[in-house]
C-alpha cells in the first residue's frame, strides 16, 4: 500500500470489496442461466425459493463488506504507523537541528565569555576554539555538553586540561607561601605561571602600553602578583563556566597548608618581590 493513499485507492480495499461481488455476480449469472423458467411473484413461497436458489451467489456477495471493513481496519492501521513514523522522523530532525543549534550556540558564548575575561584581564586569548575542545573535547554537530568532560567519553569526569591548570596553580601557590622558597623554586614558580599562560594560548594585549621594557611576560608591571591574580581568576572562571568539580589532591592539600601557616601573608609578600626581579631577568629566556 503507497503512503498516504485514499482508502477508496487501496488495491487491498478494492480486491476485498468487488472480489466476492464479481465472483457473486458471475455465479449467480450461471444459475440464472441454467434456471429460465421465471415469472413474476412476490409470495412467500416464491421469495423463500428465489434465497433457497440463489443463497449462495449472494452469500458470496454479501462476503464484500466484512472483507472490505477488514481492509479498511488495516488501511487505517497502516496509515497511522505512517503517521507515527513521519512524526518520529520529524521529531529525530528537530533533535538534531536542536544539538547544532546548541553546539553553535554554545561555541558563540564560550567566545563572548573569552572576550569578556580578555577585558578583565588585560589579556587576549589567542585560539579560543583550542581552549574550547581543550574543554569540551567531546562537543560536536550531533552532541553537545555543557559540563567539561574527558576525551573520550562525554560522561568522563574530570576534564584532563583543567585539572592540569588547577595542578599547575597549586604548585605555584606552594612556592609562594613557602617560607623555604630560595631563587631555584621561585625561578620555578614563575615558570609554572609561564606554562600556564602558554596553555591557555595567552598573549599579551597590544593596546595597553606597559611600564616594563620585558617582551615575553604577559603583565610585566607588577608581574608576579597580576599575575597570579589574573591566572587565577581565569582558571576559576573557565571551570565555572564548564561547571568543572575539582577532585581532592595532595598537591592542592599541600598548598591549602602552607596557606595557613602562621606568617603566610608576610612571606607571600616578600616571595612576590623576590619573584619580580627575577621575572625581569629571565624574560628572555621564556
Amino acid at each position: 500500500m503507497n503512503t498516504h493513499k485514499k482508502l477508496s485507492e487501496s488495491r487491498i480495499f478494492q480486491a476485498a470489496l468487488f472480489t466476492p461481488l464479481a465472483i457473486g455476480s458471475c455465479l449467480l449469472t450461471v444459475i440464472a442461466y441454467f434456471n429460465s423458467n421465471y415469472s413474476i411473484c412476490f409470495t412467500s413461497d416464491c421469495i423463500n425459493n428465489f434465497f433457497n436458489l440463489y443463497k449462495y451467489p449472494l452469500s458470496i456477495m454479501g462476503l464484500g463488506i466484512p472483507l472490505s471493513a477488514i481492509a479498511a481496519a488495516v488501511h487505517r492501521s497502516e496509515e497511522t504507523s505512517l503517521q507515527i513514523k513521519a512524526s518520529q522522523n520529524q521529531l529525530d530532525e528537530t533533535l538534531k537541528q536542536n544539538k547544532f543549534n546548541n553546539y553553535i550556540k554554545h561555541k558563540e558564548e564560550f567566545t563572548e565569555f573569552l572576550e569578556k575575561l580578555e577585558g578583565v584581564c588585560d589579556c587576549k586569548f589567542t585560539d579560543p576554539l583550542y581552549l574550547y575542545k581543550s574543554i569540551f573535547p567531546k562537543n560536536s554537530y550531533r552532541r553537545v555538553s555543557f559540563r567539561a568532560h574527558g576525551h573520550h567519553d562525554l560522561n568522563l569526569f574530570p576534564n584532563k586540561f583543567l585539572t592540569d591548570l588547577k595542578n599547575n596553580m597549586w604548585d605555584f601557590v606552594a612556592i609562594l607561601y613557602d617560607d623555604a622558597s630560595d631563587n631555584k623554586k621561585l625561578t620555578e614558580a614563575i615558570l609554572a605561571l609561564h606554562q600556564i599562560t602558554q596553555s591557555l594560548k595567552l598573549s599579551r594585549n597590544t593596546t595597553t602600553k606597559h611600564d616594563s621594557e620585558t617582551r615575553n611576560l604577559i603583565w610585566p608591571d607588577n608581574f608576579s602578583e597580576t599575575s597570579f591574580k589574573n591566572l587565577q581568576r581565569i582558571i576559576r572562571s573557565l571551570a565555572s563556566f564548564s561547571t568543572f568539580e575539582e577532585e581532592q589532591s595532595e598537591k592542592r592539600d599541600n598548598a591549602m597548608n602552607l596557606l595557613r601557616r602562621q606568617g603566610s601573608g608576610h612571606t607571600r609578600s616578600r616571595n612576590l618581590l623576590a619573584m619580580d626581579s627575577l621575572a625581569a631577568e629571565i624574560d628572555d629566556c621564556l
